[in-house]
């Protein structure tokens, strides 16, 4: 396996989603070098019925993982393990099934804590939640469906610049967050090698060891070009560790620039929010 896209919805367990499970059941079986997870929000059913023993998948190729969507803050966290052990605290949290987590409970902090579970901070915007805040996460995502909502590239570059000076010691993840099978597959994270099962997927992913892309070839960018975009496979390739903006315009170039010409008021009317 070389690939993953963590950040994937699937229906009914996703009331958001136009994905079936048996659609994104097909797409693995179809693309057997891709690891098999699904984020679906508050739920693990898709892995009771598609991974286990006489099942269609295994657990040695799966990597479980689940979207919480929290009320207060209006915070999403994607949080993925190798041994699905880990979210046992969580059963009866997600058994509720509630579409949105009123309380950041202390079976949520257990999970989040466990040094089995990879936390990726989803879309996220500023200001931080404050129960966030002395929280440890391991990745913050770049989301491939909201990169649609930004038509500035000056919004972009602030958002980033904001990302990189305040979470300095993250890295950054794609995530599709593919709501139907027409991005399936467009955005995801090569490793640097093959990965056999999904315990070795979890370890490149906590060293960093892999490459974002972003196919463009179905959309149209509205508004700005990205920097690092190949020209002829329209792929936006950048490693987990970039802190620069990832956005190029010559006319503009920096912040300090776009001050130039651009009052202050301009320039904050300019940051993407989600």
């Amino acid at each position: 396996m070389r690939f993953l896209d963590l950040h994937v919805h699937t229906y009914p367990l996703s009331d958001c989603s136009g994905l079936s499970e048996d659609q994104l059941a097909a797409f693995y079986l179809e693309h057997q070098e891709f690891v098999v997870t699904v984020s679906d929000h508050q739920s693990l059913g898709w892995y009771d019925r598609f991974v286990g023993k006489r099942k269609m998948f295994s657990p040695a190729e799966t990597l479980y993982s689940t979207e919480l969507s929290f009320a207060p803050g209006h915070t999403d966290l994607v949080l993925t393990t190798y041994d699905l052990d880990a979210f046992a605290p969580l059963r009866p949290v997600l058994a509720r099934g509630e579409r949105y987590l009123q309380q950041v409970s202390q079976k949520v902090f257990q999970v989040i804590r466990d040094p089995r579970v990879l936390v990726v901070w989803a879309h996220p915007e500023d200001p931080k939640p404050s129960w966030l805040e002395d929280e440890d996460f391991d990745f913050i995502e770049f989301n491939y469906t909201h990169l649609w909502l930004v038509n500035d590239e000056l919004g972009l570059m602030r958002y980033l610049e904001w990302l990189g000076r305040e979470h300095p010691d993250k890295l950054f993840i794609v995530g599709s967050d593919s709501h139907s099978t027409f991005t399936l597959g467009e955005t995801f994270v090569s490793f640097n090698g093959d990965v056999r099962t999904g315990e070795e997927a979890w370890g490149a992913l906590k060293a960093g060891a892999f490459t974002n892309h972003m196919n463009f070839t179905r959309r149209q960018v509205g508004g700005f070009r990205a920097g690092g975009i190949d020209k002829e496979t329209l792929t936006w390739t950048f490693t987990p560790q970039t802190r620069t903006p990832l956005v190029t315009n010559p006319r503009v170039g920096s912040l300090e620039k776009m001050r130039s010409y651009l009052s202050d008021e301009e320039v904050e009317s300019l940051i993407m929010r989600y």
